[in-house]
């Protein structure tokens, strides 16, 4: 492996920084709604992806699913349903992000949508008085907010844009695989998560590995 200086560091959010329970929210929206998030069909599956790319406003999106539950659920139902994925985010996580801006450009790169990220950053205002996930990272960028969503190029080359990063000062972390690989057609180097890994251990293991 050749020496390279790495100066920046990028990380996914889910079951990289948040724990997920995909269960927990297909339980409910089965529930409420009879609708599968894990097999949808596909015109919700499009739905789905038009709103984590922020082509459509959360009204929209909420809506679309409503009507499928007949009356039987109301909005304030269907966000707790959705949002019932995002099980912890464990406070150890954010302050390895808050310190590694030390040495390190920190970045997150995250498929997602305005409904959970208001919800994580309530969750950390109400358990870690943490002022939004923006506030211990140097730049937070969302699907949702950039209109493309990983694996698309798109994302890659709007986050480098953005931030005004070079790729191979970059080690980006996400649990997976297809994700990786489009970010090393860029030109990032980048470090798979697997279910029993915790990211706390393996930052230092890849900064040893491209130094």
């Amino acid at each position: 492996m050749a020496n390279v200086t790495i100066k920046n560091l990028i990380f996914d959010l889910g079951n990289v920084i948040i724990d997920l329970d995909f269960a927990a929210s297909e339980n409910l929206l089965k529930e409420i709604v009879n609708i599968s998030f894990l097999n949808p069909g596909k015109e919700d599956l499009e739905v789905f992806l038009d709103f984590e790319c922020g082509q459509i406003p959360e009204a929209m999106f909420l809506n679309h699913f409503l009507k499928k539950s007949r009356g039987k659920a109301q909005a304030i139902d269907f966000i707790k349903a959705w949002t019932a994925m995002l099980a912890y985010i464990p406070h150890e996580r954010l302050l390895m992000l808050q310190s590694l801006r030390d040495q390190f450009k920190v970045l997150i790169l995250s498929n997602t949508n305005e409904t959970h990220i208001r919800w994580v950053d309530q969750y950390l205002d109400e358990n870690y008085q943490i002022a939004g996930l923006s506030s211990v990272v140097d730049f937070a960028f969302y699907s949702h907010d950039l209109k493309s969503r990983k694996p698309q190029r798109e994302i890659y080359q709007k986050m480098l844009d953005l931030a005004q990063i070079d790729p191979v000062e970059s080690i980006f972390f996400d649990d997976y695989y297809d994700n990786i690989i489009a970010a090393e057609e860029m030109g990032i180097h980048g470090f798979h998560v697997s279910p029993q890994d915790e990211i706390i251990d393996l930052v230092p293991k890849a900064l040893a590995l491209y130094s």
